[in-house]
């Protein structure tokens, strides 16, 4: 599977500019490398990181125009697309999704964040997933995390415990000391760790809150960074899954595995 990281400028609460961006940067990629297979754009890619009290409003349900849309330019362009939205809840509190959308324009897997950013008011203003995703992706086992989900290990066991061989991980990564370096080094943790693939891509620009770092990684199941750079904010690498068989191969981690360790 060939994929493209797009570090994308998100317009706050503008899903029309957004979609459009979406748009011109699939074809931007496309023309770089006509085989990619697979395009990840950051966390809530549709319409920013929208943290007031109009959070609700600009939800939508699973058939809104931003899932629609995206479903659309899959099909269109004949590529698998990873992209964030906000998902309205029963609550009046959205979530904070993610979805896969396949290369026939059909809903492959959707993923609601479990662990809310707690250094913003994402944690008083969204509702939390409880459930992780697992989907198959051009004969992929592939599983989704947002942002913040990175710090957490056991998320990226369980799914990898499961079958998955790569996890997409679309970020809203918040600048701040060694933050650029710390969403690569994570992901390059949780793919080690795992002997899977992490794919990790931050946005760039800024918002009324935050500014972004831009960064993003591609990680291989020892931690390489098998991406290369292109026009500024494209990152584009080929997974490989004999490269997840050499790696297992070669260091095998499940006979030395404890479930539990004691302290005295």
């Amino acid at each position: 599977m060939k994929i493209c990281l797009v570090n994308m400028n998100i317009a706050w609460k503008n899903k029309e500019e957004n979609l459009l961006s979406m748009g011109k940067h699939i074809q931007k990629a496309k023309s770089i490398d006509s085989k990619i297979d697979t395009i990840v754009f950051p966390e809530l890619s549709c319409i920013g990181y929208v943290l007031d009290e109009t959070a609700d409003k600009y939800s939508e349900k699973m058939d809104g125009n931003c899932v629609q849309g995206i479903q659309k330019m899959a099909k269109k362009y004949n590529v698998n697309i990873i992209s964030g939205f906000l998902e309205k809840s029963d609550n009046g509190k959205p979530y904070n999704a993610v979805f896969a959308t396949n290369k026939k324009g059909g809903m492959a897997g959707k993923y609601r964040k479990n662990h809310l950013y707690s250094e913003s008011d994402e944690i008083k203003l969204y509702s939390a997933g409880e459930d992780l995703a697992l989907f198959d992706l051009d004969g992929w086992k592939c599983g989704l995390a947002i942002c913040f989900d990175i710090r957490y290990p056991r998320l990226f066991e369980a799914l990898a415990d499961n079958g998955a061989e790569v996890i997409f991980i679309p970020a809203n990564w918040t600048k701040g000391e060694n933050k650029f370096e710390m969403l690569r080094v994570y992901a390059q943790a949780r793919a080690g760790e795992n002997q899977i693939y992490c794919a990790t891509v931050d946005r760039v620009g800024q918002d009324p809150y935050f500014e972004y770092t831009g960064s993003w990684m591609l990680s291989d199941p020892i931690g390489n960074d098998v991406s290369l750079k292109h026009d500024g904010i494209y990152h584009i690498g080929e997974i490989k899954k004999e490269r997840i068989e050499e790696i297992r191969k070669r260091l095998p981690l499940k006979p030395s595995f404890k479930n539990k360790y004691f302290v005295n």
